[in-house]
């Protein structure tokens, strides 16, 4: 009897002892994306991965904000690799605050807790934002959600939306300030318009904070071509995109032939003049002639998007803006500094009295003004605007 007791105990306790270490043995959870990246309160979420316990609320769905705070999510429907869940009420108070106190998109990284709890998810795709609750109306048209093809009228419809992974109720998914659908557009002209939507990088993509980069090497900024895409009227199909350095191309106008820097006669979307003020996109935005010179203050670079920057009723052309008596365009075609009050004339009434001659500025020559001009060659554009930094063997 003692013996048969014995061997019961035994028994019980290897089962005690093997039964935690069956549980380690179990795979643990890998969160590998989640879909869309970009949602709202109250918004359906796909968590994507493995080892899920498939079935109904069989996993825990773990947010985690920057600061750390967490908000536990019970799932809806699961199978091994996905988990479904709705964003409830109660994130909403783990968004970070604008200066205004409302709330605003917050980033949060993602595990699941299953059989095992994962580990948090670190890769770009498995990181979502979540934005607050906007109601049954995300563009506010007056149109529900229900109805609206487009519910942020982003260009992008509802279905696209979720198959590229940007927030069908967030017209700007990635917070660049860049519409969801001009980078969309902008990548299939990057791509030739011949082959599907490129989803991931190098191309504009509105889930990447890319405003500062020039897709079409055209020496405009992504930012700079949405502006003008936007503030000209928002075109469809768009007029400037950051795929195409001709998005749109303009024959030149015999009054301005400088607009056409590579003489190719067709004006590419840096040579166009979106502000009409007789200069080119990229003269205004980037070329070292229009750069003020940091030692006089009385001269402000023009503005690509404005007509009159200094605003004396006076196209930024025609004018003078540093005052040595030579317009800006003559200056232009005539090599010299538009932005150096001593040159041409260091008798200018701006030229400063008591600076010695070899102390003038110099303005480098030999910089390509624009992408154009290049036959399969490649840019440098100068952003140091310091004679020293520039290194004339550079070719165009």
């Amino acid at each position: 009897m003692r013996h048969a007791r014995a061997i019961t105990l035994l028994l019980l306790t290897a089962l005690l002892v093997s039964a935690p270490l069956a549980e380690a043995k179990k795979p643990r959870p890998y969160v590998k994306s989640v879909s869309p990246l970009n949602v709202s309160v109250g918004e359906k979420m796909t968590v994507e991965g493995f080892y899920f316990t498939p079935g109904y609320a069989e996993n825990m769905v773990v947010l985690v904000a920057k600061d750390g705070r967490v908000s536990y999510v019970r799932s809806e429907h699961s199978t091994k690799t996905t988990i479904t869940l709705t964003v409830p009420t109660k994130v909403q108070r783990l968004l970070k605050k604008d200066a205004n106190g409302d709330r605003v998109p917050t980033k949060f990284r993602v595990k699941v807790i299953a059989k095992r709890p994962s580990r948090l998810g670190r890769r770009a795709l498995a990181q979502p934002t979540i934005s607050p609750n906007v109601g049954g109306d995300c563009d506010k048209d007056g149109s529900p959600n229900s109805d609206d093809a487009d519910d942020d009228n982003d260009l992008l419809p509802d279905g696209l939306e979720k198959a590229v992974r940007t927030n069908p109720c967030v017209a700007d998914s990635d917070g660049d300030k860049l519409l969801d659908g001009w980078e969309y557009i902008s990548a299939l002209d990057l791509n030739k318009n011949a082959l599907p939507f490129p989803g991931k990088r190098p191309y504009p993509n509105a889930l990447y904070k890319d405003a500062e980069l020039d897709y079409d090497g055209d020496g405009m900024y992504a930012w700079a071509e949405h502006a003008m895409w936007w503030l000209g009227g928002k075109k469809y199909p768009i007029d400037y995109s950051d795929g195409d350095q001709t998005t749109n191309p303009v024959p030149v106008p015999a009054q301005t032939p400088w607009l056409d820097i590579d003489g190719n006669d067709i004006l590419s979307d840096d040579e166009r003049d979106f502000d009409k003020d007789t200069l080119s996109n990229v003269m205004e935005l980037r070329l070292y002639d229009f750069r003020p010179w940091d030692g006089y203050p009385g001269v402000i670079q023009p503005d690509f998007l404005d007509r009159d920057t200094d605003g004396d009723s006076l196209p930024d052309g025609p004018d003078d803006q540093d005052h040595d008596d030579f317009s800006n365009v003559t200056e232009w075609m005539n090599g010299t500094w538009a932005m150096n009050p001593c040159d041409p004339n260091p008798l200018s009434r701006t030229c400063p009295k008591y600076m010695m001659k070899g102390a003038w500025p110099v303005k480098p020559d030999g910089l390509c003004p624009s992408a154009t001009q290049l036959d399969g060659g490649q840019v440098r554009w100068t952003e140091k605007f310091d004679v020293a930094g520039y290194d004339p063997t550079v070719q165009c």
